[in-house]
């Protein structure tokens, strides 16, 4: 028993060693709905979102790259002048793999 476990009340759970606890995944899945929602809803929001931030200096265009890559690179996608159907699919598969990400350590 450590002094940590002493001072808590009892009504308190200590969390587990290998619990799972997310913690960034309901703001990760906001993001990707606020995406799909312009997607439906509103094309050139989307668009102007993208040219907006690559119109930022270069640090500040980095500093979204790195903190909302995922985002950026479906911004990217859709900008691209892929089909439509090829767009889908390679956000969709950007969405997956960036989700996967965030679900690390074992779950009971």
């Amino acid at each position: 028993m450590n002094i940590a476990s002493k001072m808590l009340p009892r009504s308190v759970k200590q969390p587990q060693r290998n619990e799972h606890r997310p913690r960034g995944e309901p703001a990760f899945s906001l993001g990707w709905a606020v995406i799909v929602v312009l997607a439906i809803f509103d094309r050139n929001a989307l668009a102007a979102i993208y040219h907006w931030v690559r119109h930022l200096p270069w640090f500040l265009e980095m500093f979204a790259w790195f903190f909302g890559l995922p985002y950026m690179v479906a911004l990217a996608i859709a900008e691209g002048g892929w089909q439509t159907w090829l767009k889908i699919v390679a956000i969709v598969v950007v969405a997956v793999v960036f989700g996967g990400a965030l679900r690390s350590g074992k779950k009971r």
